[in-house]
C-alpha cells in the first residue's frame, strides 16, 4: 500500500497510512512525511508496531531525539523515550490528568522541542483524546490592531508558572539547575514555513515583559481565550498503534481525562530538539 496522506480536519492535522516505520524509509517518503507534518502541524502515522529502538528511530526521522527532562518518567534503556500512564492518583483516589490544560511543551526551556510525539500503546475503550489548537489560524484571525500589539512583545515563560492552574511534578535540584526562566516571543516565526503564530502556554507562561502585571494578565487571558475557541481546535481520537507528532511552535493542546477511572491509557513520548524561538 502507498503511502497516503488525508486531512483529519478543516482545521489541522492530518493522519499517514500505508506506512512500516519498522522497516527503513525511501528518502521521498520520510520528505513526504516531513512535508505533511509541517503543512498541518499535527501527523498521525497509524497502525504502527515498534518496540523502543524502532520507535526511537522512527522518531528521528522529524529530528534529533531529546533526553526527557524528568528522569522518574525515563524509559530505562531509553531515556529519550517517557512515560505517561493515567495511573497517578490524588488523596482522593481520583486520577491525576498530567497536560490537562492548554499548553506547548516545555516552552520553559531555552530551546523548546520542536515536536512531541506521543506512541499509542494501551488506550482506553471511550475518551481519552488529546485535543489541539492552531496558534497559526488564532493569530491570522486577531484584528489588525491587536497583531500591532502583540508583535514584538516577549514573555517569561517558568516551570511553574505563578499563573498556572496546576501544580508541576517535583524537581530535583539538578533538574531545577538546568530549567532557569526563559523569554521568548509572543508572537514566533516558524523556520519551516514562515508561519506567524501565537507562542503560549496556561502552565508555562507568567508574564508579558514591559507591561505591569494586570495589563500582562489581561492580555494572556484575552488571546488564550480567543485561541481556544472551537474553529481552531481539533479533537484527536486515540487507536493503539498510532504514532502521532505535533507541532510545538503553532499549536498548544491537552488531555482529556474522562474516559473510566478502572481503564489504562499508556503512551510513550519522545520530544525532537528544537531552535530558539524567533
Amino acid at each position: 500500500m502507498p503511502l497516503t496522506i488525508t486531512p483529519l480536519s478543516n482545521v489541522l492535522a492530518a493522519e499517514a497510512t500505508g506506512v512500516d516505520l519498522r522497516e527503513p524509509l525511501d528518502d521521498a517518503t520520510a520528505e513526504a512525511l516531513n512535508h505533511a507534518f509541517n503543512s498541518h502541524a499535527v501527523l498521525c502515522i497509524r497502525d504502527q508496531h515498534l518496540d523502543p529502538g524502532q520507535y526511537v528511530a522512527a522518531a528521528s526521522l522529524f529530528g534529533e531525539p531529546v533526553q526527557q527532562v524528568n528522569r522518574y518518567s525515563r524509559f530505562p534503556e531509553f531515556p529519550e523515550i517517557g512515560i505517561l500512564t493515567g495511573d497517578t492518583r490524588d488523596s482522593r483516589g481520583e486520577r491525576i490528568i498530567n497536560g490537562a490544560t492548554w499548553h506547548t511543551d516545555h516552552s520553559f526551556t531555552k530551546q523548546p522541542p520542536l515536536g512531541t510525539i506521543l506512541y499509542a500503546v494501551v488506550i482506553p475503550d471511550k475518551g481519552g483524546a488529546t485535543s489541539f489548537c492552531d496558534m497559526r489560524a488564532a493569530y491570522q484571525a486577531l484584528d489588525d490592531d491587536m497583531k500591532r500589539r502583540v508583535d514584538g512583545l516577549k514573555a517569561v515563560h517558568a516551570y511553574e508558572s505563578s499563573r498556572s492552574p496546576r501544580r508541576m511534578a517535583p524537581r530535583t535540584e539538578e533538574e531545577v539547575a538546568e530549567t532557569p526562566d526563559v523569554v521568548h516571543p509572543l508572537v514566533r516565526k516558524h523556520p519551516r514555513t514562515g508561519d506567524p503564530a501565537l507562542y503560549m502556554s496556561t502552565t508555562r507562561l507568567d508574564h508579558i515583559v514591559d507591561l505591569d502585571r494586570e495589563d500582562s494578565n489581561a492580555l494572556v487571558d484575552t488571546l488564550l481565550a480567543h485561541a481556544t475557541q472551537p474553529e481552531f481546535i481539533y479533537d484527536h481520537e486515540w487507536r493503539v498503534g498510532d504514532m502521532l507528532i505535533w507541532d510545538n511552535r503553532c499549536t498548544m493542546h491537552h488531555a482529556n481525562g474522562n474516559y473510566p477511572i478502572e481503564e489504562k491509557r499508556l503512551m510513550h513520548r519522545i520530544m525532537i530538539e528544537g531552535e530558539i524561538p524567533v
